[in-house]
């Protein structure tokens, strides 16, 4: 059901300064309508090495491993809006959406109900200090992360995930801008020297994987783009611009991009945020016995947040302008503003 594009074609000819080919416009419309109309994409890019994927997944495993103590003592920063460092379980609160979910979606394709917070942990590792901006007005987006001094080979592996995710993602972006019929760095202009978050989650499956257990509430992400490799374990769910719940599933070597609100915001709601949950569902459950038998305890993502730069302006980008409905929905703010207004909702 996600289309799968590849970025070699496009990177080839945009680096040797040739016209697209048909074949690269063709997909650069399949990543558009994908985004407009699940929200989602998955691409496939060979620059990645050959097995990061797999090796960061596990040496992140083992940061969330860590004994709580370790991890509260250390490594979360309540001061920080949990925005760097360790995020605990049960700290993040998704919006509640319980209006939009009884207006909108019918009930065999509603989200699982779930009374607390995620069960989800977070790890959050901000741009290294040769990407923050000299001066902005949002210095609490813009912090060093103690992890990776802390544990320097899982760093070291960390930071090469992130520079190859923000690579793919950037790629992806200006592909998606043409195929939207905007120049193709309409959106990457305005991502340099922006709060780019590495942001992998760790759920505890030895404790939470029973079926019903929500891992991560019904929610959107509230960034720009989100790009992920195979998670680990099933288990993410996404809704289509109609309310249709389906399976996310990516592809051996491939990434899964995902539309953020940022990105609504800019395209005057033309790309629609994609709503997801990652739940434990019972026909999961002969995947979670394996993943248990085989000596795993925790469910990891291999997340990276690209944002709009915290001192940039989101409105309506002039593309957008004449087929937005209504552009009054939309109102000019900056995007490290929304970001606190958005961090505060979610009770961080």
């Amino acid at each position: 059901m996600i289309p799968t594009v590849d970025l070699e074609r496009y990177q080839w000819e945009r680096e040797r300064g040739r016209p697209l080919s048909d074949e690269t416009l063709r997909d650069c419309g399949i990543a558009a309508q994908a985004f407009v109309e699940l929200g989602v994409c998955n691409v496939r890019d060979p620059r990645f090495p050959k097995g990061l994927d797999s090796a960061y997944q596990r040496a992140t495993a083992e940061i969330f491993a860590l004994p709580d103590a370790v991890k509260h003592g250390r490594f979360r920063r309540a001061d920080l809006h949990h925005q760097v460092d360790w995020t605990p379980e049960l700290v993040e609160q998704a919006r509640d959406h319980t209006e939009l979910i009884e207006r909108e979606i019918s009930a065999e394709h509603r989200p699982l109900p779930w009374p607390v917070q995620d069960l989800k942990e977070r790890i959050f590792v901000p741009a290294p200090d040769n990407e923050r901006p000299e001066q902005t007005a949002f210095p609490g987006l813009n912090q060093p992360c103690a992890l990776i001094d802390a544990y320097p080979e899982w760093g070291a592996c960390a930071v090469l995930w992130r520079g190859h995710m923000l690579q793919a993602i950037t790629t992806f972006v200006e592909m998606l801008a043409i195929g939207l019929d905007a120049p193709p760095d309409i959106f990457t202009r305005l991502m340099r020297c922006a709060p780019h978050l590495l942001a992998p989650t760790g759920t505890n499956v030895r404790r939470f994987g029973r079926p019903g257990a929500v891992w991560a509430k019904f929610h959107y992400d509230f960034n720009l783009v989100t790009g992920h490799g195979k998670a680990n374990l099933p288990g993410l769910y996404a809704w289509t611009r109609d309310w249709r719940r389906f399976p996310v599933r990516v592809p051996q070597d491939c990434f899964l991009m995902q539309a953020g609100k940022q990105l609504w915001w800019l395209t005057g709601g033309r790309i629609m945020y994609g709503f997801h949950e990652v739940v434990c569902r019972e026909e999961m459950m002969d995947a979670v016995r394996a993943f248990l038998a085989a000596g795993n305890d925790w469910r990891v993502t291999s997340t990276v947040f690209a944002h709009v730069a915290s001192d940039q302006w989101l409105e309506v980008l002039p593309p957008f302008r004449r087929v937005s409905p209504d552009l009054s929905a939309f109102p000019r703010v900056q995007a490290g503003q929304m970001s606190y207004d958005e961090i505060k909702a979610i009770g961080l």
